[in-house]
């Protein structure tokens, strides 16, 4: 029986990253205010029910792809960072720029950070921004 949850919470984990990923190019391509939940729920394969159950509403959604897309930048500085092959503050800049070039290199990210600065007049995005 513990397999059973072990593998559910797997499943869930699973659909809910995809559904952020689905959302980062709904909110990339529409922003915060042209998208619906219907088209996110949609383009993930899901019923809109499942993605409430996963998200209580729209904000919650676009906030978690806010700290996703935030949170994918600050790794990418750390792990460039890591990568820098001497500890020289050029070295380590120099990683860290590679290694954002790649990421950026798919401008969804920043296209949803773009949209969250404009939607930030929503008190929970704004915190979101601001993190």
């Amino acid at each position: 029986m513990a397999m059973t949850s072990s593998r559910r919470l797997s499943t869930a984990e699973e659909r809910r990253h995809t559904v952020l990923r689905t959302a980062i190019k709904a909110f990339a391509a529409r922003g915060y205010y042209g998208t619906t939940t219907t088209e996110v729920a949609k383009a993930a394969g899901i019923s809109q029910a499942y993605l409430y159950r996963l998200f209580p509403d729209k904000e919650a959604l676009f906030v978690a792809v806010v700290d996703y897309c935030s949170a994918r930048i600050r790794e990418c500085h750390a792990e460039g960072a890591a990568s820098a092959p001497t500890a020289e503050p050029a070295a380590v800049l120099t990683a860290m720029s590679a290694a954002y070039g790649e990421l950026i290199a798919d401008r969804d990210l920043l296209m949803v950070l773009l949209h969250a600065t404009c939607a930030s007049s929503e008190p929970a995005i704004r915190e979101a921004v601001r993190a």
